[in-house]
């Protein structure tokens, strides 16, 4: 097990410009908060925890759970009904829909039928004026602005119930889409311009359709537009357990929210 007290290496190149990580690691006491690494005691950034919304008791069919994707530790996983992590509102070093941005994940999905946001920065709790999305929408995989209007398009249909991973970037002027490492489509769409203050996982608000179905892991955003040797470098490193970028430790018993204290965490393995 990684070092949960100070879990990320800074002097690692993929940590460079890292602003929010949620990582799915099983054992968090209930279902309330999922913290982000980069806000542990030993860092210095405040960061974005996140908090559910609509998860089951761990073990049931949402929430944090052991079944990982390959090179995980566990995976959070939504019903495609209601179930979402968000920050409602006060959101970190976001920045504005139109500021250089990197957004990367990991996903599954139980079906492809519907609709499914896997990620979402926004101005809202809802649907929202200025946004970016990782999402789903038949059939490919795909990412977008506020109102559903295409950035880039992978072209990509997942295979049901196999991982994937997924990335975007902004660079000022083109928005390029990767899935598992590789360049899959871009545009030069403007994005929003508005300010972003809210983050949600699994859907694009609290009480919204478009309800992830399966499950998502490893959600990052960095406040630069990393190239594709660095995308790829992110996907290889992630899929093969985070190799120098997340520090070995010990396992402390009490672990943060935004600041650093007061959420108790439990260890299984």
């Amino acid at each position: 097990m990684f070092d949960l007290a100070n879990p990320v290496n800074w002097a690692h190149p993929l940590a460079d410009d890292l602003l929010t990580w949620w990582l799915a690691v099983p054992g968090i006491a209930g279902t309330a908060v999922v913290p982000d690494l980069c806000a542990m005691p030993g860092s210095l950034l405040q960061g974005n925890a996140g908090t559910w919304a609509n998860a089951e008791p761990r073990g049931a069919s949402t929430g944090v759970r052991g079944t990982a994707r390959p090179g995980g530790f566990g995976q959070f996983t939504f019903d495609g009904s209601n179930d979402v992590v968000g920050k409602n509102g006060g959101a970190r070093g976001l920045g504005t829909a139109n500021s250089l941005l990197t957004i990367t994940l990991w996903g599954m999905l139980r079906s492809t039928a519907g609709s499914y946001v896997g990620v979402m920065v926004s101005d809202a709790n809802g649907s929202a004026s200025n946004a970016v999305t990782l999402s789903y929408a038949p059939s490919t995989l795909r990412c977008t602005k506020a109102g559903g209007t295409m950035l880039a398009d992978s072209g990509i249909l997942p295979v049901v119930g196999s991982w994937f991973h997924m990335a975007m970037t902004w660079d000022g002027t083109t928005t390029r889409i990767y899935i598992n490492g590789q360049l899959k489509g871009s545009t030069t769409t403007a994005h929003d311009t508005g300010a972003l203050s809210f983050l949600w996982m699994g859907n694009y608000g609290s009480a919204v359709a478009q309800d992830w179905d399966g499950a998502l892991d490893d959600l990052r955003i960095y406040t630069r537009c990393k190239s594709s040797r660095w995308v790829w470098d992110l996907y290889l490193n992630s899929a093969q357990g985070y190799p120098g970028l997340l520090r070995a430790g010990a396992r402390p018993a009490s672990l943060g929210g935004d600041s650093g204290a007061g959420r108790r965490f439990f260890f299984f393995g």
